[in-house]
């Protein structure tokens, strides 16, 4: 790996790749800074810390660190004698403070031969190793770093950490550190010193579009890459998924190995399991199996997931599921308990107002020609959903079928003009249609088959739906939203709810509902990088994705997939 390169990517199929890089070899000056490059320094220490980024990020953190230690940091090439003399400077410092350790680790994560640690095993203070750990946390925790010239020795600046040298570093010499083999020449702040290696001497790249980033960017979104690897264990036993979406579960759980058995009895005690939907598998576990249920996103692909079609945005549940109104969700005790704070609100709002001028649903599918009714009559849509759906089971506890929804609608208010649009899946043929749903037309107006479900959205004055995502997005876009069963988005003084669910006791507002249930909920990834990514992100690519024609051979293959997995399951 190129000793230029100061951030790495987490790797993915194409390995480790470079995210920020020196232009050339470093060159420190003593230029007072003005305010504005103070600030941008101070910004991008406190983006460091934030993040937890280090040079190399494809390892967890330390499972069990000392609550006192001093971080010997180690290199390629070292002589023995040097690592003595800085091993025994490790052990002095530590006899400084009570109970402190010393750590050793590797700053190219290289394993460490204990036979040094065996040579002072007698010292009187705990010398243990870390091996294959991020380096960050062990920063971030330590009391102080030794180093030789190590570029862990600049990121425990960053931390704001006493650093120890025992070379000649770029850091060293300029009143930072604690040089133990040359004198002091130079006075640098450590703003200074930020400021003229990560933004006047690195360039970022956005690893999107392989154009130039800025920095505080680039650190962002590697911040992003170790939020969502860390969200899970090590080792996840992924259930029954055949062989088309394994690609698509690896992709979503990208910081996990992922081992695929077919039978719930197969996963480990005491490990995780991952499956898909609501499947009751819980009698069939080992003892203390911890269950993740994966489900689609809100913002999930252009095209169908029944037709095999890749999601961009699928939820990963340790709770529950977000349509299982029957017991909490992890959705659910955002929405009840996170705090939603202004910063959330304000991107949550910029999301709503991209998200309804580009027409983006979950979907994406239909025409987008169609003219509202001209008609004085209030309009309503109503929605069809696949009754056999899990969210229909376990979020629908009166009218459970879509005729009942349309006879109640057509009830509550005879006057109206109602439209209703069966589901896309049903539409396309790859789930059953309702009960009696071929009487569609005796309770409707009109019936809008092939229309985008974002054009209906816009046109109509009311949506009424049982549990239908529809719903959400006619939230989004200042509707009247009737709700009949219990999805998600009911119960919290948004919509006008025909059941009651005493859990939902908060009162939010639109961007509260969309920061926890498009922000924080779901997870994104880029069907260009392969890499976790943003809402935001998510919404243009759709928007590009919607744009390209289907080719035959596209169509031809989604057709083949869908007729194997009517044989052997979808999942």
């Amino acid at each position: 790996m190129s000793a230029q390169t100061l951030l790495y990517c987490p790797p993915l199929h194409r390995g480790e790749r470079p995210l920020l890089s020196l232009a050339g070899k470093i060159t420190l000056h003593e230029t007072a800074l003005s305010a504005t490059q103070q600030a941008n320094a101070a910004q991008l220490i406190r983006l460091w810390q934030q993040h937890s980024v280090s040079r190399y990020n494809r390892y967890p953190d330390a499972s069990a660190v000392a609550p006192a230690f001093v971080l010997l940091v180690l290199q390629q090439g070292q002589a023995l004698a040097l690592r003595r003399q800085m091993l025994q400077f490790a052990i002095e410092l530590a006899k400084q403070q009570p109970q402190c350790e010393v750590v050793l680790c590797h700053d190219q994560h290289k394993k460490i031969a204990p036979a040094l640690l065996a040579e002072y095993s007698g010292s009187g203070v705990s010398i243990k190793t870390a091996d294959k750990v991020h380096h960050a946390a062990l920063l971030a925790q330590s009391s102080a770093v030794i180093t030789a010239d190590s570029w862990l020795g600049f990121e425990a600046l960053l931390w704001q950490k006493k650093v120890f040298t025992f070379g000649s570093p770029f850091y060293a010499h300029l009143g930072l550190t604690s040089d133990q083999n040359s004198k002091h020449t130079a006075a640098v702040t450590l703003p200074q010193l930020v400021h003229q290696v990560l933004l006047e001497q690195s360039r970022a790249v956005d690893i999107e579009t392989g154009k130039p980033a800025s920095i505080a960017d680039a650190i962002t979104w590697l911040g992003l890459q170790r939020l969502q690897r860390n969200r899970y264990a090590n080792r996840l036993y992924a259930i029954g998924f055949n062989y088309h979406w394994r690609s698509s579960v690896k992709a979503f759980l990208q910081g996990s190995e992922v081992i695929f058995v077919r039978q719930p009895q197969q996963v480990p005690a005491g490990h995780y399991a991952v499956v898909w939907g609501r499947r009751d598998i819980s009698a069939q576990l080992q003892p203390n199996v911890k269950l993740l249920r994966l489900e689609d996103g809100f913002l999930r692909s252009v095209g169908l997931g029944a037709q095999f079609v890749k999601p961009l945005s699928w939820v990963l549940d340790d709770t529950g599921l977000y349509f299982d109104a029957t017991t909490t969700s992890a959705l659910e005790v955002l929405l009840s308990q996170h705090p939603l704070d202004d910063s959330l609100q304000q991107r949550s709002q910029l999301l709503i107002t991209q998200l309804v001028q580009h027409g983006i649903s979950k979907y994406n599918t239909g025409q987008q020609h169609w003219q509202r009714p001209d008609t004085d009559k209030k309009i309503i849509l109503v929605p069809g959903q696949v009754e056999s759906d899990a969210s229909i089971k376990f979020g629908a506890p009166d009218i459970t079928t879509n005729i009942a929804l349309l006879q109640a609608v057509r009830a509550a208010n005879p006057n109206a003009y109602i439209i209703y649009k069966p589901h896309p899946d049903v539409q396309a043929g790859a789930r059953a249609a309702g009960l009696n749903e071929h009487n569609a037309s005796q309770f409707c107006d009109q019936l809008a088959h092939n229309v985008n479900i974002a054009v209906l959205l816009d046109n109509s004055d009311e949506v009424h739906v049982l549990t239908s995502l529809a719903g959400f997005e006619a939230l989004l876009r200042g509707k009247t939203v009737h709700c009949y069963g219990l999805p998600f988005y009911a119960g919290w003084g948004l919509t006008l709810d025909h059941c009651y669910c005493p859990r939902r006791q908060r009162k939010l507002n639109l961007t509260q509902l969309v920061a926890a249930s498009l922000l924080l909920y779901p997870l994104y990834v880029s069907s260009h990088s392969g890499y976790y990514t943003t809402p935001e992100h998510t919404l243009q690519q759709l928007v590009h994705w919607r744009s390209l024609p289907v080719s035959f051979r596209q169509k031809c293959k989604n057709q083949i997939r869908f007729l194997i997995s009517k044989m052997f399951g979808a999942k």
